[in-house]
């Protein structure tokens, strides 16, 4: 329960900031955005706010993708600095929501490829040297077999007088 109970207080400071900041940077949006863009926005001035949202959860695996460590300072609550650094992501993201959700879409799509295509190599790599370790053992054994078969004495038919 313990447990369950400090995991909670550290991500309660985080959704708050993430909530908030994206609501702020969707609310900057929509303020910049010209008139005729925001009406074709459904819910206008809440549907920037909510498309901010979303896009500031999804701060954490862009971060993960840079392989920042900021997140865990913030968590860790050392670093004030990280704190604003990660509330100034959120603001970024929930402004530019549309064209951040596409590129973090884009890169998460990427990675996965690249991870699939490296697995892939490597499996190729693994199943080349299974082959080749199979081959050699039946080699071995068949050397081995005609070896005992020989009608020369072992250590005439091992030295190859």
């Amino acid at each position: 329960m313990a447990d369950v109970i400090s995991f909670l207080e550290a991500l309660l400071p985080l959704s708050l900031t993430i909530l908030i900041a994206g609501g702020l940077g969707g609310v900057a949006a929509f303020l910049t955005t010209s008139k005729t863009a925001s009406t074709q926005v459904r819910f206008g001035l809440t549907g920037f706010a909510m498309v901010g949202i979303i896009a500031a959860f999804t701060v954490p695996l862009f971060l993960s993708l840079l392989q920042s460590n900021i997140l865990n300072e913030v968590k860790n609550g050392e670093n004030s600095e990280a704190y604003l650094i990660f509330g100034g992501f959120c603001i970024l993201a929930g402004f530019s929501a549309k064209a951040f959700l596409s590129t973090l879409s884009d890169r998460v799509i990427n990675e996965l490829t690249n991870k699939m295509a490296d697995s892939q190599q490597r499996a190729d790599v693994q199943i080349q040297e299974l082959k080749d370790n199979l081959a050699y053992r039946q080699q071995k054994e068949t050397t081995s077999a005609a070896d005992q078969n020989s009608p020369l004495s072992p250590k005439l038919s091992q030295t190859g007088r």
